[in-house]
């Protein structure tokens, strides 16, 4: 399930953010930003990072990717865990966090 669904719209307006980091890191209590990594509390991996998978418009980034990208071109993001992340495999294990830019749309 999503533990954080947040749009970019009047309630949630995403200017206020200088960049992405800082963005994902107000998105729930639960998520983390260390080291241009994002963590999500409760999940955890047994081997290698516990870092969540990155999904800009459907397709993994590398985390440092989201200095590239500005707050105001981004339509929503979402903050997965639990079952809702077996899609991604292994990968997804620790959440994802998913993103989705105005242009991405269809």
């Amino acid at each position: 399930h999503a533990i954080s669904a947040i749009r970019n719209d009047d309630k949630s307006n995403f200017s206020k953010y200088s960049n992405m980091y800082e963005l994902i890191d107000n998105s729930s209590t639960s998520v983390m930003v260390v080291n241009q990594e994002v963590f999500i509390r409760g999940s955890s991996s047994l081997k290698g990072s516990n870092a969540a998978l990155i999904l800009l418009n459907g397709q993994e980034i590398d985390a440092s990717q989201l200095l590239d990208i500005s707050p105001l071109n981004v339509k929503s993001v979402d903050i997965l865990t639990d079952s809702s992340t077996a899609i991604y495999g292994l990968r997804g294990a620790n959440g994802v966090v998913s993103i989705t830019t105005k242009r991405g749309e269809k």
